[in-house]
């Protein structure tokens, strides 16, 4: 009851643009928004996150620092324009990428020391029987320190039919 939506007034990224919309996570004190390709690479906007609505407050990483340019932005965190989203797992230690490849049947996890990588290897975490997208971890379920997640996609039925699955995934830290 005391929380109340407000829409910003200022559009942050405008067209010709890319959106940066494909996830969102916050670290210290920045937030960082990703934008990916269809071909499965993001680039990386960075604000602090005090002045995360303001269109002159964000830097591009470019490879190998912060730019105040757009253009030297770098496609270099694997991802997905059909499902993507990138949490901090305590249990590993590490980043934890979800996504979902432009409307396939899989989901597929990956992890990284840094939010900018370097990324490991996709892993399958699940196969679905048709087409699936939008593939989301969903941090404030985790449960047992990050051990366990859970993963959402949506799941295409024909017909403008379709079903969102919630899946459980126990992580083991050998393993990935």
């Amino acid at each position: 009851g005391a929380t109340t939506a407000t829409r910003v007034p200022d559009v942050l990224f405008t067209a010709p643009e890319p959106d940066f919309f494909h996830a969102a996570v916050v670290k210290d004190t920045d937030l960082y928004l990703f934008s990916c390709a269809t071909l499965g690479m993001c680039a990386v906007a960075r604000a602090p996150l005090a002045q995360a609505t303001t269109r002159a407050s964000y830097t591009f990483w470019d490879g190998a620092r912060w730019s105040a340019k757009l253009s030297d932005a770098v496609f270099i965190v694997p991802g997905s324009s059909a499902g993507f989203s990138v949490s901090f797992n305590a249990y590993l230690g590490a980043w934890v990428s979800i996504s979902s490849n432009a409307i396939g049947p899989e989901i597929k996890l990956r992890v990284a020391p840094d939010l900018l990588g370097p990324w490991s290897a996709a892993i399958t975490i699940y196969s679905f029987p048709s087409a699936i997208y939008g593939a989301t971890q969903h941090p404030a379920l985790d449960e047992l320190n990050g051990q366990r997640i859970y993963v959402s996609a949506f799941r295409d039925l024909g017909n403008f039919r379709g079903e969102i699955r919630l899946l459980r995934v126990d992580l083991a830290r050998g393993a990935l």
